[in-house]
Formats: C-alpha cells, sequence, structure tokens
C-alpha cells in the first residue's frame, strides 16, 4: 500500500476512533474527556488511571493519528502519575514479557490458526475493484464505509474474541449500498446495466427462464459464460463506486409503461398488443414473462438512442 493510502486509513479511522469515544456511553469517553480538554488545569482525580492508560495505548497502538486531538500538556500530566508507580511499571515489565512469549508461541503454533487481519485496501478492491486511494478519491463516503467496517471488526473481534472473516464483512458492506446503487445510477451506467440484463436474460432464457426473469447484476446468475460473469463483476464494482450510500425512502414498484413501449414491444415479441398487456399484468408465466422482459428493455435501449 502507498504511504498515500495508509496515511487515510491512518486519518479515517482516527476519526471514526474519536466518535466512538466522543459518545457519553463509551467506557473510554470520560478518559478522552480529559486528555482532549483545552485548559491545563490540573488533573480530574474522578478519571479512572486506568482508563487513562487503556486510552492511550490504545490510540498508541491502533490509532496514532488520534493523539494529535489529545491536549499535549495533559498527556505529559498522566504520563507522570503512570511513571511514579512501581505497580504500574511492574505490570508494562510483565505485559512486555508476555507479549515476547507470545510471539515466541505464535511463530510456531498460533499463526496458522488465526484468520489473516482484515486489511482496508484489499476490502476495497473486492468491493469496488480499486485501491483504497483511488476508491477515497472517486467517492470519500464508500472509502469511509471500509475503513470504518474494519475498524469496527477489530474493535468486535478485541471484545469477543470472534474475528469477521473477509468474506463476511465483504458482503455486509455491498449488502449495505447495493440497493442504493441500483436505484439511482447515472445514465451511462444505466445504459450498460440494460445490457447486461438482456445479455444475460437470452443466454438464461431457454435453460432457466424463471432466472431469466430475475436476472440482474445483482444476481447468481448459474450457467454464464465466464467473460459474463467478470463483466458482472466489473459492473457490480461500479454500482458500488456511485452509491452515495443512501436509498431512497419511497422506491416505485410500480409503473406505466408507455403506449408507444408497448407497441414496440409487440412488434418485438410478435403478440398482440392485448397479450403483451396481460403479460405486464399478470406475469406468472415465466417464459413469457422472459421474453417480455427481454423486449421491455430492448425497447428502452433504443428509444433512449432515439431521444440521444
Amino acid at each position: 500500500m502507498s504511504a498515500d493510502a495508509h496515511a487515510i486509513i491512518e486519518r479515517i479511522a482516527a476519526t471514526r476512533f474519536a466518535a466512538l469515544v466522543s459518545d457519553p456511553k463509551h467506557r473510554l469517553h470520560r478518559a478522552w474527556v480529559e486528555l482532549t480538554r483545552d485548559d491545563d488545569s490540573r488533573r480530574n482525580w474522578l478519571t479512572s488511571p486506568t482508563d487513562i492508560r487503556d486510552l492511550l495505548t490504545t490510540v498508541r497502538q491502533r490509532y496514532p493519528e488520534a493523539e494529535s486531538r489529545m491536549n499535549p500538556n495533559r498527556v505529559a500530566q498522566w504520563s507522570k502519575v503512570f511513571g511514579k508507580s512501581p505497580r504500574i511499571r511492574m505490570r508494562l515489565w510483565l505485559a512486555l514479557a508476555l507479549l515476547f512469549v507470545a510471539a515466541r508461541i505464535g511463530m510456531t503454533f498460533l499463526t496458522p490458526v488465526h484468520p489473516p487481519k482484515l486489511d482496508a485496501d484489499r476490502i476495497a478492491q473486492a468491493v469496488a475493484g480499486k485501491h483504497l486511494l483511488e476508491v477515497q478519491k472517486i467517492n470519500p463516503s464508500l472509502a469511509v464505509d471500509i475503513v470504518a467496517a474494519v475498524a469496527n471488526a477489530e474493535s468486535s473481534a478485541g471484545r469477543t474474541g470472534e474475528t469477521k472473516t473477509r468474506e463476511t464483512l465483504i458482503g455486509e458492506l455491498i449488502a449495505k449500498r447495493l440497493q442504493a446503487g441500483m436505484s439511482n445510477p447515472p445514465d451511462d451506467l444505466l445504459v450498460r446495466l440494460t445490457r447486461f440484463d438482456v445479455s444475460a436474460m437470452r443466454i438464461l432464457q431457454q435453460r432457466s427462464p424463471a432466472a431469466c426473469v430475475a436476472a440482474n447484476v445483482a444476481t447468481e446468475l448459474g450457467p454464464v459464460p465466464e467473460p459474463m460473469r467478470e463483466q458482472q463483476r466489473a459492473l457490480l464494482h461500479d454500482v458500488m463506486l456511485n452509491t452515495s450510500g443512501y436509498a431512497p425512502a419511497n422506491i416505485r414498484t410500480r409503473f406505466t409503461v408507455p403506449g408507444e413501449i408497448v407497441d414496440d414491444v409487440a412488434q418485438r415479441t410478435g403478440w398482440p398488443v392485448a397479450k403483451v398487456q396481460q403479460v405486464l399484468r399478470d406475469g406468472k408465466d415465466s417464459p413469457a414473462r422472459c421474453t417480455l422482459e427481454i423486449a421491455l428493455r430492448e425497447a428502452a435501449l433504443r428509444r433512449r438512442t432515439a431521444w440521444g
């Protein structure tokens, strides 16, 4: 990963962590308030030293950018408290000793057991087909979602000991943003999605009419050539890159097909207009519905080309 991408990850992760500990319900909230106060008055002895130490340890090990938000004078005051405590020094020595032993054991026994560490850049490539730095330039909110999802998964793993798999995390990110991306794509992407639908439907028309009716970039297509699967993945990445993350409050599921489109569909299918209207109203016949869905998309594409 490039230095710029790493800096972005650190900055976004620190922002996310700061938001979490700014919540009064968070265990380390009082310690965060104490260390970020602007004034240089005496330490607030109502604040737990253990919480202060845990906060500083967490920040320095996982979110170093977050320390820039703290008041350095207050951090120094509390650091002196820890430095004067023999008990804390002993705890630190024991912790280092345990870490050394754990590292020695881990190299021979533990490494193969644990799943690989989640990597925001690899997650970005799987979700959007681009490195995190590129995603941040194209769709900053998606980059924030990716980094936040990885940070939350790691935080949850620290509390429960259960780490989400890479596949689970990718699935959750796609599920969260896919509907928004599919509901209002840019015109050029909408055309490419529609053309993909037509191609996939034609392949599935003879093999599985029911699958043909439901075919789109977000579904498992079944028996289609690998080049089409690659095209599907590329389109899915584009959908994710073009989503704001917020689906419309009321997505229309019913609409009126213009008369000129109905006439066009009738010509393409060889059906009388009455049958086109019947299948539009009652699409229980999968083969007929598949034929209709293909014709509707082709008619819409032709109309868009004619209108420019």
